[in-house]
């Protein structure tokens, strides 16, 4: 097979009398404002050099493969998507400027007109509603004077989740467009709107026609080979599809990686990309995102490429339940830890956990082993990440050392050695020192010289607190407010740290707010909290409650959560 890819503008590439027809087993539109503002931003720049000739700017390659019908785009749809909303919002700025033959100009490239007259939408695909309202329903008359939204809610169009990315990329870019022009007079605005759509239309790309399908993805992988700048994560889908074998064809292949981008994707591409990297280190080690897809050519057999794809679904149905929890796919107390993970951001852990409940999928642990080992796993980052502020980037070899082992061979007592290698990293000196500085106030113009408001990290160690003593087993408590004993309008800084906090509902809170430490007392015991009876029962005989008594308070739950709480379970 040969192929001979052409140099040709943008212009050129939507001025082809074919219909450009998304598949359906591409990923939804995923750009976002980083890579709306990269791209206006080096059209900007290209307009600022002096010389023609070296106005010169590549947007990378597209790969089509021909069909009677149109042509199928194997490669590029995220770009091709962009640029066409792009060249829409230029048209309706030449329409709103009374610009008529200049809107006509520009809107072929975002409409395809028959021979019979008729018009199509140059790129098409079933999902792309919102897209189809943008360039085509919204344009198809120039004196159209609502606004984008104005126009959605006129036509009691709803916006789906998938639609939503097109019309922040038209919003972006329309205001990122109308403040540049809102600089200058009327007719200079005009005249630099026809210099910036020459400058888009004049983009460089390298275009590939194929006349099969298979093709279109053996020249992804050439492409790669001679150094072109591809996504690891389009590599690896474009391996699959390639050698997928099945009696039933290629679909069920784009099917499964549907279903996986699906499950991981969410509304963001990093997030597909962060499953990969941790499938990979997961199952054959870290490595750098460069070298991600020849890992998987390496250690994946063409022959064997079913069985990957099977086991990359498998993987990204258990990454899914990681982040979006269902309460009856697993126990409270793994419930509760995952959404600790998610609530402090914890990406680190997600190979550990990947061959962890592998594990308890094949029937390896038992669930109660599982729960074990997470609660652990939050203890030591409640210690190490909560209080400390240390940062996980420290564990990230320890923590993909053993997912590969732990997916290789899984044994408790590898699982064991890898959580007392967490603990070791512990030092109790440390964590009282830092336990007793956190500092929490509700008055920040009167503790303004507070270096850290840990609202989040104290309401943490509140309501693990509770939970400890209460004996709760599904983690569930009341809602509560953050009570200041001493009320955090004194002056004293002391009257911020943790020892001078209880949990409470918000209207015994509201009731108690002027309240003195003695007649707080008295409501506090009917209080449902456990540590707030605790609390009554050792210091109501307590003549006084002052400076003193807070940080004895703060020291005795500080030495309670290293020795009974945040403990290796």
């Amino acid at each position: 097979m040969s192929f001979n890819p052409n140099e040709i503008s943008i212009g050129r590439v939507l001025s082809n009398n074919v219909q450009y027809m998304v598949p359906r087993y591409q990923r939804k539109y995923v750009w976002n404002e980083q890579q709306w503002k990269n791209l206006i931003e080096d059209i900007l720049s290209s307009m600022n050099v002096v010389s023609t000739e070296e106005r010169y700017h590549f947007i990378g390659s597209f790969i089509f493969e021909k069909k009677n019908n149109g042509w199928i785009i194997v490669d590029g749809q995220q770009r091709l998507t962009t640029i066409t909303i792009l060249l829409a919002v230029i048209s309706k700025l030449f329409a709103i400027n009374n610009e008529s033959n200049l809107y006509e100009g520009i809107r072929k490239y975002c409409i395809l007109k028959m021979d019979d007259g008729s018009e199509k939408m140059r790129i098409v695909n079933e999902d792309f509603t919102v897209f189809s309202n943008i360039v085509y329903d919204y344009f198809l008359f120039p004196g159209n004077t609502l606004s984008l939204g104005e126009f959605f809610e006129k036509e009691n169009i709803t916006i789906s989740k998938n639609g939503l990315p097109f019309v922040k990329c038209y919003q972006y870019f329309y205001d990122y467009i109308t403040e540049y022009m809102s600089s200058l007079s009327s007719e200079k605005s005009v005249e630099w709107l026809s210099n910036f759509r020459d400058a888009v239309i004049n983009l460089k790309a390298i275009e590939i026609t194929v006349d099969k399908e298979q093709e279109g993805y053996i020249i992804f992988e050439i492409l790669n080979s001679r150094g072109m700048p591809l996504e690891q994560h389009e590599l690896l889908k474009n391996y699959i599809f390639m050698y997928y074998k099945d009696s039933v064809g290629s679909d069920i292949a784009k099917d499964k990686w549907n279903m996986i981008v699906s499950n991981v994707e969410g509304d963001s591409l990093s997030s597909l990309k962060r499953f990969i990297s941790h499938y990979i280190t997961h199952r054959f080690g870290k490595v750098s995102k460069a070298l991600e897809y020849a890992t998987i050519k390496k250690e994946v057999s063409k022959d064997n490429v079913k069985e990957f794809l099977d086991d990359l679904l498998f993987k990204s149905e258990l990454y899914h339940s990681f982040s979006n929890i269902n309460e009856s796919k697993y126990t409270p107390a793994i419930n509760y830890v995952l959404k600790f993970l998610i609530n402090n951001n914890n990406y680190q852990f997600r190979p550990i956990l990947l061959s962890l409940f592998e594990a308890l999928q094949n029937g390896l642990i038992s669930t109660e082993k599982v729960e074990k080992y997470l609660v652990s796993i939050k203890n030591f980052l409640s210690i190490y990440v909560v209080v400390c502020k240390e940062k996980t980037n420290a564990l990230e070899k320890l923590i993909y050392d053993y997912s590969v082992l732990l997916h290789n061979d899984f044994t408790k007592e590898l699982m064991d050695e890898f959580i007392n290698s967490l603990f070791l990293k512990l030092s109790k000196e440390k964590f009282i020192a830092d336990f007793s500085q956190l500092m929490y106030t509700n008055n920040q113009k009167k503790h303004s010289n507070l270096k850290r408001n840990a609202r989040k990290e104290c309401r943490h160690i509140l309501y693990e607190y509770e939970i400890y003593l209460s004996k709760i087993d599904d983690y569930r408590l009341t809602r509560f407010t953050i009570e200041h004993i001493l009320p955090d309008s004194d002056n004293d800084a002391v009257v911020c740290h943790v020892g001078n906090m209880i949990p409470l509902v918000r209207r015994l809170n509201n009731r108690l707010k002027d309240s003195t430490v003695e007649e707080k007392s008295k409501e506090y015991k009917k209080s449902p909290f456990v540590s707030v009876k605790e609390f009554v029962e050792l210091h109501e005989n307590q003549k006084k409650w002052d400076k003193d008594s807070i940080e004895k308070r703060t020291k005795y739950m500080a030495n309670k959560f290293w020795d009974e709480i945040w403990i290796k379970k």
